[in-house]
């Protein structure tokens, strides 16, 4: 959902970027799959292609894990540089949710506002459950976004565990320059601080909700 779209001081996850200017972060678990492609831009000059592809399983129950996707008013507590989020149509399974993201650089930031029309799907829950998206209109910024996370319960109820699945293929004007070459060289460390940021706000809320139950 976020194109350049931090760890938790009790369970640490673990991204291995690749490419020359890729930072590992060390933690465990692995991601499985970790791919930032940058397809020639169907718009033509002036705009960047990218598809993402990320698969990571958090010590989680998927509950958790839901309860933070689900939670869209509070997306700009966690998630890096996005500024404000408002939902405009909806609140259950079809929503459509408006977001402020901005990029400082050099002192200047770039802004970015878009619609998105989620759709969500829980005819498998609570084995399996997916929030898609799809560009419902911009301030001329994004000409694409489409995509989905996708989170699937590979746990026990006595060791819980997540598969986390997020995908998306965007569109973005070149607003700034050497933009095509920052995106290329900071996506990466930019979507696993997104995953990050879910997987901390679910962490943290799973224990206190532990907490308050051991206190009654």
């Amino acid at each position: 959902m976020h194109r350049f779209l931090l760890t938790s001081t009790l369970v640490v996850l673990s991204f291995v970027p690749t490419g020359l200017f890729a930072t590992p972060i060390v933690c465990e678990p692995k991601a499985r799959v970790f791919n930032i492609e940058y397809p020639s831009a169907s718009a033509g000059p002036g705009w960047i292609g990218s598809e993402t592809d990320l698969v990571v399983d958090f010590p989680l129950s998927l509950c958790a894990v839901r309860a933070v996707l689900r939670d869209f008013r509070s997306y700009p507590r966690f998630f890096p540089r996005l500024v404000r989020t408002a939902v405009i149509n909806g609140e259950n399974e079809a929503t459509t949710i408006r977001q402020r993201y901005e990029v400082a650089i050099l002192g200047y930031r770039y802004p970015t506002e878009y619609d998105l029309a989620l759709e969500i799907d829980e005819t498998a829950y609570p084995e399996r459950w997916v929030l898609s998206w799809n560009l419902a209109g911009s301030d001329g910024t994004i000409g694409e976004s489409r995509g989905a996370w996708t989170l699937e319960n590979v746990g026990t109820v006595e060791k819980p565990a997540t598969r986390v699945t997020h995908r998306n293929r965007g569109l973005i004007k070149a607003t700034f320059p050497l933009q095509d070459k920052i995106m290329r060289i900071f996506a990466q460390r930019e979507l696993a601080r997104s995953i990050m940021a879910v997987y901390t706000e679910a962490h943290m809320r799973t224990a206190k909700e532990t907490e308050l139950a051991l206190a009654k």
